[in-house]
């Protein structure tokens, strides 16, 4: 099964920090159709998963829920070491809601990796100063249900709210955007916009993953 509609790299990059530790229970939260489920069960993880879209997700021999965010996560409390929700915070309404329920449905210690676009890039900052909007929060974005644009600065203090710590952000590629991206809901993945540079921070990587522990009660 070939990574699908993630930008290149962020999938990599949240199998390599979760690769770092201990495996255990994992949920990964708006799957899509499963690809990095299976890396994850592959690298010896205790994987569910869970998204809005019943009918997307592919493999079989992994235990599949059907859940919409604006309504929870849909677990126990305290039931996973690990959840990861990639691309995923900047398509919900209440970003707010969602780090609470991340929080709950961890256990003490557990950790939790997010993904989105990183909106701290050199070329994003100056598209908003010119045009007032994020790059990747256009019409045609919004389209695609991106309706929410993460600030970096105010997300630890979200965190911090909900009984979780920020750990590390790392960033998937360093990127330079050459044209507007154009999206397409029939195509297979996710075209390319730019080209890659070795800068992989905050200045200049392309989307920014966020890893968080639980902390104790």
């Amino acid at each position: 099964m070939k990574i699908k509609w993630a930008a290149t790299g962020v999938h990599e990059n949240v199998i390599k920090l979760l690769e770092e530790g201990k495996r255990g229970k994992l949920l990964d939260i708006g799957c899509g159709r499963g690809e990095l489920s299976v890396a994850l069960k592959n690298s010896g993880f205790d994987v569910s998963s869970c998204d809005i879209l019943p009918d997307v997700f592919e493999p079989a021999d992994i235990p599949f829920k059907v859940v919409d965010l604006k309504d929870g996560i849909g677990y126990p409390d305290g039931c996973f070491d690990f959840a990861i929700a990639v691309e995923v915070i900047e398509h919900l309404e209440n970003i707010f809601f969602f780090i609470q329920e991340l929080s709950r449905i961890l256990k003490r210690g557990g950790k939790a990796i997010i993904s989105t676009p990183n909106n701290e890039h050199i070329q994003a900052k100056l598209f908003y100063l010119f045009s007032g909007r994020f790059p990747g929060f256009r019409r045609v974005n919004f389209e695609f249900t991106h309706i929410n644009p993460i600030y970096f600065h105010y997300l630890p203090l979200i965190i911090g709210k909900n009984n979780l710590q920020l750990e590390q952000i790392i960033y998937n590629r360093g990127f330079i955007y050459l044209f507007p991206q154009k999206l397409d809901k029939s195509a297979e993945s996710i075209p390319e916009n730019g080209i890659t540079i070795p800068f992989r921070n905050k200045s200049w990587g392309q989307v920014a993953i966020i890893k968080m522990v639980k902390l104790g009660e």
